[in-house]
């Protein structure tokens, strides 16, 4: 496929670094000097709990970011036994919902009319991304992991696909 314009330029001058990183990730430029700078970035607004702040509101965390935020990690080589990756995942594990999936912060107080998110039950695609980041940190077979796959499958619509 042919672009019609380059997207890098509007990237790389009006993107956050998330999306620079994602970016670069992508076009295999993970350990590239621009990269290295995105994550150190990225690093400096992890919190002492490990968790990242939300979007919504910066003073607090957000557990979308924090799951998305962790597996960029993951995916420009950083390791899975490190104090970033590890604290953030010792920080998600800590904020499973009793049904075995996630939901977001339950202290946000997010948009009227948004739908992808809820601050009060559970996500299935939140939780998929929980289940992904457990797989790559190789605690696929943890209670935790268990527990969302049965959520996932509980809620799973009879064509297949999820709510």
């Amino acid at each position: 496929m042919k672009l019609r314009y380059n997207p890098f330029p509007w990237i790389f001058e009006q993107g956050d670094e998330r999306t620079k990183l994602a970016s670069l990730a992508f076009f295999g430029q993970a350990d590239s000097p621009q990269s290295n700078t995105c994550v150190l970035s990225l690093l400096k607004q992890q919190r002492p709990d490990g968790a990242f702040p939300s979007r919504f509101d910066a003073e607090t965390w957000g557990m979308q970011e924090t799951i998305r935020y962790t597996l960029l990690m993951l995916k420009v080589g950083m390791p899975a036994t490190g104090v970033n990756v590890s604290s953030a995942v010792r920080f998600v594990l800590n904020w499973r919902n009793p049904d075995g999936g996630w939901c977001e912060n339950p202290a946000l107080e997010l948009p009227p009319g948004q739908t992808w998110l809820s601050s009060q039950q559970s996500i299935t695609w939140l939780t998929a991304d929980v289940v992904d980041l457990l797989r790559q940190v190789d605690m696929g077979e943890c209670p935790e992991c268990t527990a969302a796959l049965g959520w996932l499958r509980a809620v799973q619509n009879g064509d297949g696909g999820w709510p």
